[in-house]
């Protein structure tokens, strides 16, 4: 049986330096029941606690663990789903009206109907995870097909989920009071999603920043122009370092862009 509180879940195996720091800053500014770290590497998270889960081969594995796995690990009524771009900003941006709802996502502007939400910073209920790994099993992907769990749980099977699991998504709102991923908003907000968001909080940190980008994020042509803009805005001088690193990954990869892929640290739907 789950017990009140809230839970910061990280699953990441890859990533590790900034998905440290994801949680370092998510405990300094909010207060959490517990901090639940799942991890190939026990070595690469400080002082955190970490349950040892095996590494990662694809995007694919790290959606359907969220999708059938994660409901096992978690022992408090609600948690916070975070990744290395995606965390806690302003603690005192947290709302009550959060404990009302089972799923909660920055939402998706490229939507006009079930836009809530984003899954990597996302507020979830232990009863919605419960309910995820049941729908996975009566309605798997296609074993073939690439798999984003906040667009199968928020879109394919949102409908689903209210009528027969009583799961509540939360209204467009309440979604972006609790956290932003494309675009601005003319208000704090709990947390973020998005590597695009990365320079501006990393400002001082910047030659830090284009040492710790997963190479991969480089080579995904679709994810790439979003931070460019905002490293640009910035700062000039690391924009420049940063086209010559995307150089580098395009030669290395052919010029091919790369499949949105999400082990720990899954670039926004």
């Amino acid at each position: 049986m789950a017990k009140s509180g809230i839970t910061l879940v990280v699953v990441s195996t890859d990533t590790y330096e900034l998905g440290l720091q994801a949680v370092i800053k998510s405990v300094a500014n909010f207060s959490f029941d517990e901090v639940l770290i799942l991890s190939d590497r026990p070595e690469a998270w400080g002082d955190f606690p970490i349950k040892k889960i095996n590494t990662f081969t694809s995007g694919r594995d790290y959606n359907i663990f969220i999708l059938s796995e994660l409901h096992k690990h978690i022992n408090t009524d609600y948690f916070i789903v975070a990744q290395y771009d995606g965390f806690v900003l302003r603690g005192d941006q947290f709302s009550p009206h959060f404990y009302h709802y089972d799923y909660i996502g920055a939402p998706w502007p490229f939507h006009r109907a079930l836009a809530v939400g984003n899954g990597g910073f996302s507020w979830r209920s232990r009863r919605l995870a419960e309910a995820a790994a049941k729908i996975l099993e009566t309605h798997p992907p296609d074993p073939k097909a690439a798999v984003l769990e906040d667009h199968y749980l928020c879109r394919l099977n949102r409908i689903l989920l209210e009528e027969k699991f009583d799961i509540r998504f939360a209204s467009e709102g309440i979604a972006e009071h609790f956290s932003v991923e494309h675009g601005t908003r003319p208000f704090p907000t709990f947390g973020f999603h998005g590597v695009w968001h990365l320079p501006k909080i990393y400002s001082d940190r910047l030659d830090w920043l284009l040492e710790t980008l997963p190479p991969r994020l480089l080579e995904n042509d679709a994810m790439y122009p979003y931070l460019a803009n905002e490293m640009y805005n910035t700062s000039v001088e690391h924009y420049r370092k940063l086209t010559k690193l995307k150089g580098r990954a395009n030669r290395k990869s052919s010029g091919l862009g790369i499949l949105r892929w999400s082990g720990g640290g899954r670039p926004p739907a």
